[in-house]
């Protein structure tokens, strides 16, 4: 479990937002997620395919100029995310700082971030996780090398997307 501490207050965050959610008298956030500052109220954790094809296919898409998913006749998930498609290289970011200094090639693609920079995007992210009415975990492994081997968590709000990294981390035995 990978253990965040931003530098925003995420406590005043908190004590705002369970006020909101105080109408839910059965609401109990998540304890692995709520040390990083995440409440969401349901919580898909580490589900089978058919679960993930289901929930994809069950829910509206967040993004008004998408449409819903559905199963095509090859038994795919067919999934659309609007104008956001295809990877962003030019987007992604690291922390520079003394122990990638010497160690990244920095230009286009590896472009640098502060780390209060890096500070204020994970607010951001955790901002939007508890504004969405559920999220899904994918717990797994990178790395096929138990020597070299990272445990991982990816945190989304959307199913085909958990379903995506179900199918590029090693799942737990």
């Amino acid at each position: 479990h990978i253990n965040f501490k931003p530098m925003l207050n995420c406590a005043t965050r908190l004590s705002k937002s369970a006020r909101f959610f105080s109408i839910d008298r059965n609401f109990k956030p998540d304890p692995l997620l709520l040390e990083d500052g995440i409440f969401a109220r349901k919580i898909y954790r580490n589900l089978t395919v058919p679960e993930y094809y289901e929930m994809a296919c069950q829910h509206d898409p967040s993004n008004p100029f998408t449409t819903r998913n559905f199963i095509s006749s090859s038994g795919a998930l067919c999934s659309y995310s609007a104008y956001a498609t295809g990877r962003t290289p030019k987007a992604k970011r690291i922390v520079q700082d003394y122990e990638t200094l010497g160690k990244v090639w920095w230009g286009d693609v590896n472009m640098p971030i502060t780390d209060l920079g890096w500070q204020l995007n994970l607010q951001r992210c955790i901002d939007y996780f508890n504004n969405k009415p559920y999220l899904y975990v994918v717990d797994g492994y990178l790395g096929w090398d138990p020597k070299y081997r990272m445990k991982i968590r990816v945190i989304c709000a959307r199913a085909y997307h958990a379903l995506f990294m179900r199918n590029m981390l090693i799942r737990p035995t």
